[in-house]
């Protein structure tokens, strides 16, 4: 698996935003190899470094789940 994150952003809406792409691949041919594209919102609970932070850590959760759904397919 590779991520790239192109990217990472708390606007002014209130928003953090992460976006771009990751690579599933097998060299035993378990899974089909594929690459997919990703962009999370998440609303910021605060406006603060510690509210970045949380929001940060609740797209890439979100990420993480999606790349699980994606590899149980």
């Amino acid at each position: 698996m590779h991520v790239r994150i192109s990217e990472a952003v708390a606007n002014e809406t209130g928003y953090f935003r992460l976006k771009g792409q990751y690579a599933l691949s097998s060299y035993d041919r378990v899974i089909r190899e594929r690459v997919s594209r990703f962009e999370i919102t998440v609303p910021l609970q605060a406006a603060n470094a510690a509210g970045i932070a949380a929001a940060a850590g609740s797209a890439t959760a979100q990420l993480a789940d999606r790349i699980a759904a994606d590899l149980s397919r």
